[in-house]
C-alpha cells in the first residue's frame, strides 16, 4: 500500500505523507489531464481513485442540516400527538374504573 520510499518515515508522518499524495492526486484531477493519464502517473487503479475522490469530496451539510430539522420537527409534532391521545386515553380507563377526580 505504501510507498518504499516512505518507509523510513515513522508510522504517522507516512501515513501522513500518503494521504497528501492521495489529496494530490485527487486534486490534479481538476487539471486538464484525463483522468486515464492521471491515474497511470499515479500508479493507482481507477476505481481507487474514485474511492479517494469520494472520501474526499465535502458533502453538502446544508441539505442534510435541512433534512435534519425537518425530522426533529417532525418528530417533536408526532410526540405531542401521542401524548395527547394518551392522556386522553388515561383520562377515559380512570372514568370507567371510577377514579375521576
Amino acid at each position: 500500500m505504501f510507498d518504499p520510499e516512505l518507509d523510513h518515515l515513522p508510522p504517522e508522518a507516512r501515513w501522513r505523507e500518503w494521504m497528501n499524495r492521495v489529496e494530490a492526486t485527487i486534486f490534479a484531477a481538476s487539471e486538464p489531464v484525463g483522468r486515464e493519464t492521471l491515474v497511470r502517473q499515479a500508479g493507482i487503479a481507477e476505481q481507487t481513485y474514485y474511492h479517494w475522490r469520494k472520501a474526499a469530496t465535502p458533502v453538502s451539510d446544508s441539505d442534510d442540516l435541512k433534512d435534519l430539522v425537518a425530522l426533529e420537527d417532525e418528530n417533536k409534532r408526532l410526540k405531542s400527538l401521542l401524548a395527547e391521545r394518551l392522556r386522553k386515553e388515561n383520562a377515559e380507563l380512570k372514568k370507567k374504573l371510577g377514579l375521576a377526580q
